[in-house]
């Protein structure tokens, strides 16, 4: 990793330079080497319509334990691990139904 760019990267979002990132993970070789979180706006469904503030709410301090909407992102995260566990043989069929993955709801 290069500290320096990491650290030029980190400076852009303390300035604002890059907006509404709450959070960077880095993960390497299967290990977290890298984690840092920022202050910004959490989410709010009630918050005043505007172009340049939708659905801004109040003012948050993010961290490792700070609820997130993740909203489209999910689904990214879904397909993509769909893809994997079809890959792996742990999916057979896309017709499949979720439920049948969630024990208490099997008939």
């Amino acid at each position: 990793m290069n500290k320096e760019l990491l650290g030029e990267l980190i400076e852009r979002i303390d300035r604002k330079e890059y907006r509404n990132v709450h959070g960077i993970l880095i993960v390497k070789d299967g290990k977290l080497v890298f984690e840092e979180y920022f202050e910004g706006y959490d989410f709010s469904y009630t918050a005043p319509w505007s172009s340049a503030l939708n659905f801004r709410g109040k003012r948050t301090d993010y961290g490792r334990d700070t609820p997130h909407n993740l909203a489209s992102v999910s689904k990214s995260f879904t397909s993509a691990l769909v893809g994997i566990a079809i890959d792996r043989g742990y999916i057979q069929d896309l017709d499949e139904q979720v439920f049948s993955y969630f024990p208490s709801t099997r008939t």
